[in-house]
């Protein structure tokens, strides 16, 4: 033993490193003699043993025993994940005293563990209209409302965040709309209508004709135009004829976003009514071009759509003669005749326009607005 206890000496005497890692292994014989824990150490978590390998925080010693030590989940009402960790939080005690997970877990220590629990999203009931679409039989350019039907009402109770129905139950029924469309009448009436006004002069030429003809026509009025000339659309009510909607802008509408087909509903509408202190029932989308997107929100708005069955053509007519055969030929009871105030020199339109009432009525036919022709 001497000699080893030599043999030690000289050699930590000769070596630096030697002496180092002498020391640093009397260090680590010395703490797990003194402190046995700090390599390994007996811990319970809900009353199960487990050996942890040094001091550690809850958390990890958790995880290592295998227990999930976040958040429970949201749920929505059919039990699927809504939000991740926006549920309950864990419970930790140590020894029977309140803990979190980054409180030190020591040798001996008695852990108990709840882990967060799911949660489920709340849910609303509400009374909910039912709207069914509108049934519509036959074809034709105008609509006659057989039954206006009525929206039924049911009960339903609803995930508040996921919007999921849990249930329903009817509490009224709903009725559809009934519409006819048609192009056929039994009596001889016809609808002058004119589009793009109001446009000076041709817009006031065309009200005296009508009125010294005593006949009438509906007027499809832009509304910017309206911004601009006022005055022909207070002439054109003063004579009792009818104004309808045909858009602010004139630009095609089937392919135009909801929000946009409103702005130009809406604006023509508030310029039009502090004139005639009527609201506008009518609507002729530009060009006729339609959409379902287009046709939903005019119908929202409480508009009628109507369009067509006679094109005079007016716009590309060579001379007023091609503008008069157009109509005469094409004429029929409850026919719908599409002219123009606007949008351009309407000479030909003005200079046609008495011969066409003349040969219609010498044909036993009577002019009516929209309103008149759809009873």
């Amino acid at each position: 033993m001497r000699r080893f206890l030599y043999f030690i000496r000289d050699a930590l005497a000769g070596n630096t490193a030697v002496r180092v890692a002498f020391g640093f292994s009397a260090f680590l014989l010395a703490e797990a003699w003194l402190y046995p824990a700090g390599f390994s150490a007996p811990v319970l978590i809900n009353g199960r043993l487990f050996v942890i390998d040094r001091p550690a925080v809850v958390e990890k010693v958790l995880q290592r025993a295998g227990y999930r030590t976040g958040h429970g989940d949201l749920l929505d009402v059919d039990g699927r994940i809504f939000k991740r960790g926006a549920g309950a939080a864990p419970k930790i005690s140590i020894n029977g005293r309140a803990a979190d997970m980054l409180a030190p877990v020591a040798r001996d220590d008695a852990v108990t563990f709840i882990p967060g629990r799911d949660r489920t999203e709340p849910t609303r009931t509400a009374i909910e209209a039912v709207v069914l679409a509108s049934r519509v039989n036959g074809q034709g350019e105008y609509v006659i409302v057989k039954s206006a039907g009525r929206p039924g009402e049911k009960l339903v109770a609803r995930g508040t965040l996921s919007g999921k129905i849990v249930s329903a139950r009817t509490l009224s029924e709903a009725q559809p709309m009934v519409v006819v469309r048609t192009d056929v009448r039994p009596e001889k009436i016809i609808a002058l209508t004119f589009d793009d006004g109001p446009n000076p002069p041709f817009t006031g030429q065309i009200v005296q004709i009508l009125k010294d003809a005593q006949a009438t026509a509906t007027f499809f009025m832009l509304g910017r135009q309206v911004v601009l000339y006022p005055k022909p659309v207070r002439k054109v009510w003063n004579a009792g004829f009818q104004i309808a909607n045909h858009s602010f802008s004139h630009r095609r509408l089937d392919h135009v976003p909801a929000p946009d087909l409103t702005r130009e509903l809406d604006d023509t509408r508030n310029l039009l009514f502090p004139i005639t202190g009527v609201e506008p029932k009518w609507f002729r989308s530009p060009y006729g071009a339609e959409s379902p997107a287009l046709k939903a929100v005019v119908e929202a708005k409480g508009y009628r759509v109507v369009g067509w069955n006679v094109d005079t053509r007016d716009w590309e007519a060579a001379n007023s003669d091609d503008i008069v055969n157009q109509v005469i030929n094409a004429a029929f009871p409850g026919a719908i005749v599409l002219m123009h105030d606007g949008g351009g020199n309407r000479t030909k339109t003005v200079m046609a326009l008495p011969r066409i009432i003349q040969t219609l009525r010498e044909r036993g036919y009577t002019f009516v607005t929209l309103d008149q022709l759809v009873k």
